[in-house]
């Protein structure tokens, strides 16, 4: 066990303590160049705890499966028959991209955390969803490839979750990139319904899972691979907060490039109808000083991760690079909520068109933040941490997202301790 402390803001003293896991192996892959890639389960993406369940349970969402970007495929594996896919914005190698996501139950007892059950996320037909793209090709749709550099069919029923909450009646609610949406899951681990922006309704068109277009239109701008990555449940389970990953491409690309905004919103938690938006200042890249000493950072880099409900104002978000990890406190009050033509798509400026330091002027409150935790004063804690969840009133679960291990990456669970 590895041990590290910190002080945070108000002198506060943190511990942080490694917890014991040994990664699942699930599959073998043989590649065209005689290479075979190992598989692991990836439980990392996104974590969450239900008070109501079970002593120690704690909930984990498996993403689209086994991929990486063309290049990792290239120098990692030895795909050098793959190259000329780099210069595809956003091209990915999907390893096996019939195996879809599915959620993990994970139980925390001691120092040690281990799988108990795996539930594969299925449509109302019985089969497995996959992991392939959905066919977006007008609204920002990703191009994968299998190993051999053929390019990959898409499914309107594919997905790519990064977060998930489990509701104390067995169902859960589950965000994901590809559209993006939010998926109605059951107990049994059956897609039932998936929320869209009404513009996405149509390139779905033959979706097993019923399709519902109550979201915001300006969902649709999310940036390629950047849709929603974090969920929180309030604790009277009747509204959802969701976090995109990065700003928006919203009027264009650039406001994804330079802009430090991201949109939180807040749902009922029954047909997902809008509540209310908040507007969450990322932090300047240079700040996450892991990453800057590593190498050249830009502002499009950062991004955030995680959002777990401490009460029904009360966030705790997770902000990150790759190296460095923030956790925030956020008030998500009435008085932090943007004015609602920030919500049109045709306003101007947009909310991504605006500057933190100048957004007063135009009526919008930026979230305050106080920082708990941060993994540059805690040099022990792996990179790539993208899942959090409260186990208690003063400890987190960490963990690191392994991408399945394809690349010999292994996932790490990590108890942060506050002392008060």
């Amino acid at each position: 066990m590895s041990r590290s402390a910190m002080k945070k803001m108000g002198h506060q003293r943190v511990r942080v303590e490694r917890l014991s896991w040994t990664d699942v192996e699930i599959a073998e892959i043989p590649l065209p160049n005689g290479v075979t890639v190992k598989v692991t389960l990836g439980v990392g993406s996104g974590l969450h705890r239900n008070p109501h369940h079970r002593t120690g349970i704690v909930w984990a969402i498996a993403d689209r499966g086994p991929n990486l970007l063309v290049d990792q495929a290239v120098e990692h594996l030895g795909l050098t028959e793959l190259a000329h896919l780099i210069e595809i914005d956003g091209a990915k190698i999907q390893l096996e991209p019939d195996s879809g996501p599915a959620i993990v139950e994970l139980r925390v007892s001691g120092n040690s955390v281990a799988a108990t059950r795996v539930l594969p996320l299925r449509l109302p037909d019985g089969n497995k969803a996959t992991g392939r793209p959905n066919p977006l090709a007008n609204a920002g749709g990703e191009r994968t490839f299998d190993p051999t550099g053929r390019e990959i069919s898409p499914d309107p029923d594919g997905l790519d979750p990064e977060g998930l909450v489990a509701l104390s009646d067995g169902s859960f609610r589950v965000v994901e990139e590809y559209a993006p949406s939010i998926l109605v899951v059951d107990k049994a681990g059956v897609v039932r319904e998936r929320w869209v922006a009404a513009s996405l309704r149509s390139a779905l068109a033959g979706a097993k899972a019923t399709v519902v277009p109550c979201l915001p239109p300006i969902a649709a701008h999310r940036r390629l691979n950047r849709g929603f990555e974090g969920i929180a449940l309030t604790p009277d389970e009747s509204e959802i907060l969701v976090v995109f990953q990065s700003a928006l491409a919203h009027p264009d690309v650039d406001g994804f490039r330079a802009n430090r905004w991201c949109r939180i919103w807040r749902l009922s938690v029954n047909g997902g109808a809008f509540l209310g938006q908040y507007a969450y200042p990322l932090d300047k890249a240079h700040s996450f000083e892991r990453d800057s000493a590593s190498g050249d950072v830009e502002q499009s880099d950062v991004k955030l991760c995680e959002l777990v409900a401490i009460d029904a104002e009360r966030m705790i978000v997770l902000e990150r690079i790759s190296r460095t990890a923030k956790l925030y406190e956020v008030k998500l009050s009435s008085e932090f909520e943007t004015p609602q033509n920030f919500m049109d798509e045709a306003h101007r400026p947009a909310l991504e068109e605006i500057e933190p330091e100048t957004a007063s002027r135009f009526g919008v409150v930026a979230l305050k933040k106080q920082l708990l935790f941060s993994t540059d004063k805690a040099l022990d804690v792996a990179p790539d941490i993208e899942g959090v969840a409260l186990l208690s009133g003063t400890e987190l679960l960490l963990a690191t997202d392994n991408d399945f291990g394809v690349t010999g990456a292994e996932t790490s669970f990590w108890r942060v301790v506050f002392d008060r």
